[in-house]
């Protein structure tokens, strides 16, 4: 194998390079704007900017008032079209950054609309001339600016820009703790209906953004293996109303009547994700203390089944991929945020699943292992639901929302497709998950339907087969890939320990021969001819 790592490597190096860090200079004030207004990107670019921003990441995160930005969005526009040297002085001095970090987010989505298009698409070096901007404001910031709610809102603009331009679990985890600090430093976490002079608007946004900041808090706490930041019994806000952001003003006396749970609003994608918030935080918490899993499995299971009810409970539209036949999934923005809250729910429960499943507990807890099976099979069925070589065509038109989905989930895309290994493995040593019956096979029919080891080793097949597709695009990362491919191999035989030594050979073998094809020019420029030929 050691040749094979050592081709890899380059493969790898060319794949992720090494970030380098930005050195931020002290810019005067005015100078930093004067160079955010340049940096605003042009025409209808902005305009298509602005509606993935509100398609794909205001959803379930909730983050801007979207009738506002838009509003700031169309000032600063029209000033850059007539040739002022700068934002009209009305607007406030956050509405660059907020358009700087937006343009980041955003980045890596094109919509097929613009796909023709030269200018459709934000260089590499756009998005770091962008952040570096945003940055350099924040860190501008003295006294009371770095306490204002528009200032928090570019913070978490930034937090969510970190995580789709694949910035590290941990600096996540250590940043999004920060903001929940000082979102409570702000009064964040107390209800806002004892003050009086504070618009209704402003009110409601702010329980918004709270609930975003737990959610992104609770979530990368999770990916970390850590507790999160604050506890279930840290805040006490009103809950959220269901109407789109265009019927909340800011002179308005009252709050508008809530719509039903089963019309599509602004509001609707994240009220449904927060109905189970306080529960999936209570269980980030836990797995991430002292957990002694021997003594605490069954209530592991409890737990689970806590949030197995939270997945049935949901309307059927926010059921993402795995249930169709409704009519906001024939978009494709609706679709994608009804697996962003799927997901969202699904891992944490496919983290007590994985607990008990990997523990020496395992054999007492059968619904556990199915669950785990169940949960990610379905994960893992996103991939097809947003793969337009087997999606339907009429809604996935492009790859786009697919790299998305690899982007954002790539650990639990990698976590999923391993217990899928797991299973398979096990037909070989002990009773598959479907053969012995359980008390949930009722609440779950596709569990008493026995799954068999070709059909599984056909999901993970796909999987990485889907994550060999992307070998060279943004995201795409061989510390992912190889493991998989090696593992996968190794669970569908059994042999002697060279027979095995062998197939796994021939794992990481297509992984290399994947590089080669994806990028040729890499072997052609760093690989000596001998060392090819010597790994052939």
């Amino acid at each position: 194998m050691v040749g094979i790592m050592r081709e890899l490597s380059k493969y790898q190096k060319a794949l992720v390079p090494k970030q380098s860090k930005t050195v931020l200079t002290t810019f005067e004030r005015e100078h930093l704007t004067t160079e955010m207004f340049r940096a605003v990107p042009e025409g209808w670019l902005y305009g298509a900017l602005q509606t993935r921003l509100f398609h794909n990441w205001e959803t379930i995160q909730r983050v801007l008032h979207i009738p506002t930005f838009s509003k700031e969005c169309e000032e600063v526009a029209a000033a850059q079209t007539s040739g002022a040297p700068s934002i009209p002085s009305h607007l406030g001095d956050w509405v660059l950054p907020q358009i700087m970090v937006a343009t980041t987010i955003v980045s890596h989505l094109d919509d097929p609309d613009f796909k023709n298009s030269t200018t459709g698409r934000i260089t590499q070096d756009q998005i770091t001339q962008n952040t570096r901007l945003a940055k350099g404001w924040l860190e501008s910031l003295t006294g009371k600016a770095n306490i204002c709610i528009h200032t928090l809102q570019t913070r978490t603009l930034l937090l969510l820009s970190q995580q789709v331009n694949l910035c590290s679990t941990q600096v996540l985890w250590m940043d999004s703790a920060a903001l929940v600090r000082r979102a409570m430093s702000m009064g964040l976490h107390q209800d806002p209906e004892a003050y009086p002079e504070m618009s209704k608007l402003t009110k409601e946004m702010r329980r918004k953004l709270w609930t975003t900041l737990v959610e992104l808090d609770m979530q990368f706490s999770l990916a970390a293996g850590m507790p999160a930041a604050v506890t279930s019994s840290n805040w006490n806000i009103k809950s959220l109303i269901n109407v789109d952001d265009s019927e909340l003003t800011a002179g308005m006396p009252d709050y508008p009547a809530g719509k039903s749970e089963y019309t599509w609003t602004t509001a609707m994608p994240q009220i449904a994700l927060s109905a189970s918030l306080k529960d999936r935080l209570n269980i980030t918490n836990w797995l991430g203390s002292n957990l002694n899993v021997d003594q605490d499995a069954p209530a592991l299971v409890s737990h689970a089944n806590v949030l197995e009810k939270a997945l049935r409970s949901l309307p059927q539209q926010y059921r993402g991929s795995t249930v169709g036949a409704n009519i906001n999934n024939k978009r494709i923005d609706r679709l994608f945020a009804s697996i962003m809250l799927d997901m969202s729910i699904r891992r944490p429960l496919l983290a007590l699943y994985r607990t008990v499943v990997f523990s020496q507990q395992s054999h007492r807890f059968p619904e556990a292992q199915k669950g785990a099976l169940r949960c990610s099979l379905a994960m893992l069925s996103h991939l097809d639901a947003l793969d337009p070589a087997i999606a339907d065509l009429s809604i996935v038109k492009s790859r786009d929302y697919l790299n998305l989905f690899h982007i954002l989930y790539k650990n639990d895309i990698i976590q999923a497709a391993l217990l899928v290994c797991h299973q398979i493995r096990s037909f070989d040593h002990a009773p598959p998950f479907g053969s012995t019956p359980t008390s949930n096979d009722a609440a779950y029919p596709e569990d008493s339907f026995p799954q068999t080891k070709h059909g599984l080793t056909r999901v993970v097949e796909n999987t990485l087969h889907s994550l060999l597709t992307r070998l060279g695009d943004f995201g795409s990362d061989l510390k992912d890939i190889l493991p998989l491919s090696v593992v996968l191999q190794s669970v569908r035989a059994e042999g002697t320990t060279e027979e095995m030594r062998e197939v796994m050979q021939r794992g990481a073998e297509r992984v290399l021969t994947a590089c080669r094809r994806a990028l040729p020019g890499i072997q052609a420029q760093q690989i000596p001819s001998g060392k090819v030929s010597q790994v052939t």
